[in-house]
């Protein structure tokens, strides 16, 4: 049996109250449109111009359509510190200051006027001062013998500028004492120290001469030079030459950030660890540069500061003649020679060097490390 279900004809017409309500809404979409496009005219300042149906007082000065401009905001010296950071544009319109969230309409004449300058605020901070450094005497081996204080004081400044109004010391900082202590000796021992390296040549031949003459020495090494020339440090290791750090980068550090410091010595360190197995025990700084932040950080790192005591300056490029001549007349008992294996072309310095150990040698010299020289006492408190 089959059933017959009839289908609901079609409906092809809208009834009265649909077609009012399309109606409506095409005549508020048309009203919206014309309304969004219409335009009025007004004045601004004197000027005729043409603005969009419901503009703000705003957006009028956002416009740029003012002639006014706002204040600027000045540093606490009266100087400008900030174009255009002081009070808004003033408008006037209808005999009122307006708001910028008022509309303007057709016919408004509308006056504005130039913004307020501000002065900033004055803000108060207490800030460190900082320790100063006194270094003493001409040895190699820096030590501290006053630890110093960094002071503190007031200060109220411009809050944006920074420009100080006032500062007063709430406590004086007193200065770190460092030493640069003589390694006394009453044997004739003599330590020598290459900065700089490992440089690729170099630094081997320097280990040769060494090693013909059954000397030991001190390498203040770059670490990224370490890292670039891991088989010569390992050479250095093996052969029973001391290792001490001489930052990563060789940059200066004596009044740079604590940041840097502690990156540069830190990463020096490191590098040295890292390829040889060895943590160096010694740091110098670039330059001999010292402050109490390379001081405090080669300590943090567990590494003594060293600089030295006889320096001819065979970076400059001097004859290798004058290099030993110079090292030569300077040795005293307990002596800390530079020299250097890398940071340029170090041929003087490799002529000079076997010229250096004979000569000495036949003085009585005994070339020691730098471990050597303090472990057997020749570190003066």
């Amino acid at each position: 049996m089959s059933w017959y279900v009839p289908h609901r004809p079609a409906r092809t017409e809208l009834t009265p109250l649909e077609t009012a309500a399309i109606a409506l809404v095409a005549v508020a979409v048309v009203v919206l449109v014309y309304a969004h496009f219409m335009t009025v005219q007004l004045t601004v300042d004197g000027r005729s111009v043409r603005v969009r149906s419901g503009t703000t007082v705003g957006q009028l000065i956002s416009d740029g359509l003012a002639a006014s401009k706002p204040g600027d905001l000045l540093a606490v010296t009266g100087q400008v510190a900030i174009p255009g950071g002081g009070g808004p544009i003033q408008v006037h319109l209808r005999g009122r200051t307006a708001r910028p969230s008022d509309s303007v309409y057709a016919g408004d004449d509308i006056r504005t006027s130039d913004g307020r300058d501000l002065t900033e605020s004055v803000v108060e901070t207490t800030q460190p001062i900082p320790m100063s450094v006194r270094v003493t005497g001409r040895g190699p081996l820096v030590r501290m013998v006053r630890a110093g204080a960094v002071g503190s004081r007031r200060v109220s400044m411009g809050e944006v500028s920074g420009s100080v109004v006032s500062s007063e010391t709430i406590t004086a900082p007193t200065p770190m004492v460092l030493i640069r202590a003589e390694a006394h000796s009453e044997q004739r021992i003599v330590a020598l120290t290459f900065d700089d390296g490992p440089w690729p040549g170099q630094t081997d031949r320097i280990l040769d001469v060494l090693k013909k003459h059954d000397v030991k020495a001190t390498f203040f090494v770059i670490g990224r030079q370490a890292k670039a020339n891991p088989r010569v440090m390992r050479r250095i290791a093996e052969e029973g030459h001391s290792l001490g750090g001489h930052t990563y980068n060789h940059k200066a550090l004596a009044g740079a950030s604590p940041e840097l410091v502690t990156a540069e010595v830190g990463a020096g360190q490191r590098a040295v660890r890292s390829v040889t197995g060895v943590t160096p025990k010694w740091f110098r700084p670039p330059g001999g540069g010292v402050d109490g932040t390379v001081y405090l950080e080669a300590k943090r790192q567990q590494a003594r500061l060293v600089l030295w005591s006889v320096d001819p300056q065979d970076w400059r490029g001097y004859r290798a003649s004058k290099i030993a001549n110079d090292v030569i007349r300077d040795v005293r008992p307990g002596a800390v020679v530079l020299l250097h294996d890398g940071g340029g072309n170090r041929s003087q310095t490799l002529k000079a060097l076997p010229w250096i150990i004979r000569e000495l040698k036949e003085r009585g010299y005994v070339f020691v490390t730098l471990d050597q020289m303090v472990a057997n006492g020749n570190d003066t408190p």
